[in-house]
């Protein structure tokens, strides 16, 4: 019987031996992956089950594209000896051990989960990219055959490159280096390398670069004069005063935009195509030679005025953000995205742009905009002008209309059937009656509130402000004279008679009555300047003081830490207030304020009646505006008026 079931069994292990992909290896033989989802695509690639692979099945493969396959271990990866291409990115590996993989010529391991990576033994890469982990260290010098690196978003404070002469392409871009010696990469074609620390990078050495992109770091001169080949360069959010491209005319796309450059001279670069040097600290800027440009962007400068005619190729044109009082596009007729807001332009011409697609001219001084002949607009935002009527009928193709804070008292929409979002508060809206053909179920978002009517020389203020104006004039306590001109600054008399309408205001009692209930009244001889009641009153209250010589000066500017204290007294009148409870402002400047006007500042900063001017700075010296005033009323009635509820 023995005998016999040796024999079936022999018999049975030739026949399966004789069926391609179902001989059976021995135990010794089979190659376990402790992973299971990466034994399972080893198991697809080679078309075996799991529990069947030998090494004779994996000697043959040179490459594996085994990404984004939720593998946590690549254990076993040291059997694929012929390996020469392996992406393994997107999975969830904290560890990879490549030692025995000596053939690899190219390694992709990024986005994973590596905190270290040892490449010393794979001296045939030519290609690595292990971006998108958390590698503080990396050492490359044994890969002297490198062409292409990628090591961004990691945790690496320095990179040592000076043994890779044969890269051509470097990207280590959102690292902490401090320095990059590039001396010896005189190969590279390619250096990417924004987002770290640097404060000094020298490409002198690599004439080959076509490609530059050095972006946020710290950099405060970067000479490109022998780089002569780059066609890009980006050097964005540095600290650079100067930047001489002169020498690079083979340049299509430059980038310097978040410098401190006051000038730029792009006239030898006739290759550019795209420009962008928005927010430095150009007054002037000439790109009559740049007659290939499609994309301009010279937003936040201080141009003053902007020659374009030129540039008949652009298709994307941004200068918001400027001193514009005027701007002709009429020979950009490709436009298609046109962008000019936060200037002081009183008219504009787009009656050429048949092709504007995009329209954005809000906080400009326009009294009316033509946009008939823009029958391709599918978003048109033109907030916080001076318009007395707008014609979107031939505008079919809109889907976003925003036109708040103008003079409009009708609007016809009925064609516009098309729109998703449409924005007309602050207006001379009666209710919605005075909006044509309005379909409101069809929109995604409608802003329309006749309670908040327009407010007469709301377009003088600036964006930031029209809110808390429009809520503080609704209130009643914006006296009529200084509901204009509101960004001009504002004087000593004007401030103490908003105070006065203010606490009138807050406790719903006429000035006279504060007056009786705090046990005081007007001193008619306080000051030889002024006999003004409010001032008076103000004095009284222990609002305001003279400004010395029984003088008050009521038509004097006011300053920022004046506004502070006097706002301060405001608040103590309305309530008891400790001095102790607000916290140090931490302003780097408050140090230039007056004794009498810290505890002040801080209370104002500490309960969000104002901020500071940018920069962790209050600039307690600097004089103080209508708006500004308005606003900081306004913060404290809100205040007020949320700790009654």
């Amino acid at each position: 019987m023995k005998n016999k079931m040796q024999s079936l069994t022999l018999a049975l292990s030739l026949i399966l031996a004789l069926i391609p992909g179902l001989a059976l290896a021995a135990p010794d033989d089979v190659i376990h992956f402790p992973d299971s989802n990466f034994e399972a695509v080893v198991c697809e690639i080679i078309g075996k089950p799991i529990g069947a692979i030998t090494q004779a099945d994996l000697d043959a493969i040179d490459r594996l594209n085994i990404g984004d396959r939720e593998i946590r271990s690549l254990s076993g990866i040291e059997h694929f000896t012929a390996l020469k291409y392996l992406y393994c990115g997107s999975n969830q590996l904290t560890q990879l051990d490549i030692s025995k993989n000596i053939a690899l010529i190219n390694l992709n391991c990024s986005e994973n989960k590596l905190t270290k990576l040892d490449v010393s033994k794979n001296t045939a890469l030519s290609t690595l990219g292990c971006s998108e982990n958390q590698l503080i260290e990396l050492d490359v010098s044994r890969n002297i055959a490198l062409q292409y690196f990628h090591c961004y978003n990691n945790q690496l404070t320095e990179l040592d490159v000076s043994k890779n002469t044969a890269l051509s392409t470097l990207g280590c871009s959102n690292n902490q280096l401090t320095e990059l010696d590039v001396s010896k990469n005189t190969a590279l074609s390619t250096l990417e390398c924004n987002n770290n620390q640097l404060t000094e990078l020298d490409v002198s050495k690599n004439t080959a670069l076509t490609q530059l992109l050095c972006d946020s770091n710290q950099l405060t001169k970067l000479d490109v004069s022998n780089n002569t080949a780059l066609q890009y360069y980006t050097c964005y959010n540095n600290q650079l005063t100067e930047l001489d491209v002169s020498k690079n005319s083979a340049l299509s796309t430059l980038g310097c935009s978040e410098n401190q450059l006051t000038k730029l001279d792009v006239s030898k670069n006739t290759a550019l195509t795209q420009l962008l040097c928005d927010d430095t600290q150009l007054t002037k800027l000439d790109v009559s030679s740049n007659t290939a440009l499609q994309y301009f962007h010279c937003n936040k400068n201080q141009l003053t005025e902007l020659d374009v005619s030129k540039n008949t190729a652009l298709s994307t044109l941004g200068c918001s953000g400027n001193q514009l009082t005027k701007l002709d596009v009429s020979k950009n007729t490709a436009l298609q995205y046109f962008h000019c807001y936060n200037n002081q332009l009183t008219e504009l011409d787009v009656s050429k742009n048949a092709e504007l697609n995009v329209l954005i001219c809000i906080v400009n001084k326009l009294a009316r905009l033509d946009v008939s002949k823009n029958t391709a607009l599918t978003l048109l935002i033109c907030n916080n002008n001076q318009l007395t009527e707008l014609d979107v009928s031939m505008n079919t193709a809109l889907e976003i209309l925003w036109c708040s804070g103008n003079l409009l008292v009708e609007l016809d929409v009925s064609k516009n059937t098309a729109l998703k979002e449409f924005d007309c508060y602050y207006n001379y809206f009666y209710d919605r009656s005075s909006i044509i053909g309005l379909d409101e179920s069809k929109l995604d978002e409608f802003k329309f509130d006749p309670q908040k009517a327009h407010v007469p020389g709301l377009a003088t203020s600036s964006g930031w402000a029209r809110e808390n104006i429009a809520s503080a004039v609704g209130r009643g306590f914006v006296p009529d004279d200084i509901r204009s001109n509101y960004q001009s600054v504002i004087t000593r008399i004007e401030f103490c008679s908003m105070a006065v309408r203010f606490l009138e205001h807050a406790t719903g009692e006429n000035i006279d009555s504060i007056l009786a209930q705090c046990n005081v009244e007007r001193d008619q001889d306080a000051f030889t300047d002024t006999n003004d009641p409010d001032i008076l009153a103000a004095f009284a209250l222990g609002i305001t003081n003279g400004t010395g010589n029984n003088k008050f000066t009521p038509n004097g500017q006011f300053s920022r830490e004046q506004a502070a204290r006097m706002l301060f007294n405001v608040s103590k009148i309305l309530s008891d207030i400790d001095i102790e409870d607000a916290p140090p402002s931490g302003f780097t400047d408050i140090g230039n304020a007056a004794d009498w006007a810290i505890y002040a500042i801080d209370f104002c900063y500490a309960n969000e009646i104002m901020r500071g001017t940018g920069n962790n700075m209050f600039s307690p010296k600097a004089t103080y505006t209508r708006e500004q005033s308005i606003v900081t009323f306004d913060r404290i009635v809100l205040g007020w008026e949320m700790k009654t509820v």
